[in-house]
């Protein structure tokens, strides 16, 4: 069994951001690995765009402080 920790995706929009983990999402699938839902989380650095919430697949995503 392979482990792959602590993947850091950085992106301008959170729809940029939702397309981004979802083409790192297949990509790692293809090859046997699986992204742990209950260890993935963002940072929300602009406060400006809305509350959407991020979802990977049907689960939510939680947002994290920077404090």
């Amino acid at each position: 069994m392979l482990f792959a920790d602590d993947i850091v995706l950085v992106c301008k929009t959170k729809a940029e951001l939702k397309r981004e983990l979802s083409r790192w999402r297949r990509a790692l699938e293809d090859r046997g690995f699986k992204i742990s839902r209950t260890k993935t989380e963002y940072l929300q650095f602009n406060d400006n765009e809305d509350d959407e919430e991020m979802r990977m697949d049907e689960e939510s995503i939680k947002r994290v402080s920077s404090t």
